[in-house]
This record gives C-alpha cells, sequence and structure tokens, in this order.
C-alpha cells in the first residue's frame, strides 16, 4: 500500500516535471524568438547542464541578449559623437544655460548645464564645480553675469554675438 502510495506520487512527480520542463522550454523559445523579432542579439554564454532525474532528461541554456542598434539608432550616435567630439576640442568656449524664471515668468538665474574644456581653460572656472549650478552660485553675485542677454535668447530664439569683459573674474 505505501509502496502503491510511492510509485504513484513518483510517476505524479516525473510527470510534473517533464511538463514543467517542457513549458520552460517552449516559454524560453517563445521568448528568444520574441528578442530575435524584436532586433536583440543572442549572445549563448555560459554551458549546458544537462538534468536527470526518473528517466526524464532535460537541458538548461543561458543566454543574454543585447538590442541591436538600428540604422537610424546608429546614425544618431555618430552623430551625438562627432558632435561631442567637436564640442571637447574646439578653440572656443561654450558653456550652456537653462534660464531660471520665478513665478512671474521674469528670469532670476540661470542654470550651467555644461561646459566644454575650453570654456574651464577661458574661465578658471572647473565643470565640476560649475554643470547643474546656478549661475549667482558660481559666479558669486547676486545677479547672475549677462542674465539679461540670455533670457533675452531664450525667449526670442534669435542667437546674438557680444564680447564683455568681467570685472570680478579679470577676464574678457
Amino acid at each position: 500500500m505505501i509502496i502503491d502510495m510511492i510509485k504513484t506520487i513518483k510517476n505524479k512527480f516525473k510527470s510534473f516535471l517533464a511538463s514543467f520542463f517542457a513549458g520552460s522550454i517552449i516559454l524560453s523559445l517563445m521568448s528568444l524568438c520574441q528578442k530575435i523579432i524584436a532586433g536583440y542579439k543572442i549572445i549563448p554564454r555560459g554551458f549546458i547542464v544537462p538534468i536527470i532525474y526518473g528517466g526524464i532528461t532535460a537541458s538548461i541554456v543561458w543566454y543574454f541578449y543585447k538590442k541591436q542598434a538600428t540604422k537610424s539608432e546608429q546614425n544618431l550616435q555618430e552623430s551625438e559623437e562627432r558632435f561631442r567630439s567637436l564640442y571637447e576640442s574646439m578653440e572656443e568656449g561654450v558653456c550652456l544655460h537653462e534660464v531660471i524664471y520665478d513665478e512671474n515668468e521674469k528670469a532670476v538665474d540661470y542654470k550651467i548645464i555644461d561646459i566644454n574644456p575650453r570654456y574651464e581653460d577661458i574661465s578658471g572656472i572647473k565643470r565640476t564645480n560649475a554643470v547643474d549650478t546656478l549661475a549667482s552660485e558660481v559666479y558669486n553675485s547676486d545677479k547672475p553675469p549677462y542674465l539679461d542677454k540670455y533670457s533675452k535668447v531664450a525667449e526670442t530664439g534669435d542667437p546674438i554675438d557680444f564680447e564683455t569683459y568681467y570685472p570680478p573674474m579679470d577676464k574678457y
């Protein structure tokens, strides 16, 4: 009686394992197919682990996948790399700003978004001290320098050229 119960449990367990492994393999293959269709590159890694239990044989394979860039994504990445190279090697100092407005839509400050290496050389301001910082803090002033000019560009979208001397830094 007990031996029959054990055999029944063993058979049900074998049946469960067979279903489990078959289901796992089907789901894995479906997932793999979906990734291939979505443009992912499949990279097999690891090793095959054979699993043998009571006459049931299965194996597990690990794999990784990464999204292959589409042509437009590749073009965008190449364009960004060219822009970054130009931005970091140009002779002119560049400082990107985001104008900050108060509740009355009056420009009150600007945040420094990024600076290129030449701007660091010209101004003496280190990138690590400037990026994501308000200009009033970077330049240690109540009114950030050239706020009127920068806010006009931000509001109109029209570029302006100007040369200036900033006395607190003794820089042109």
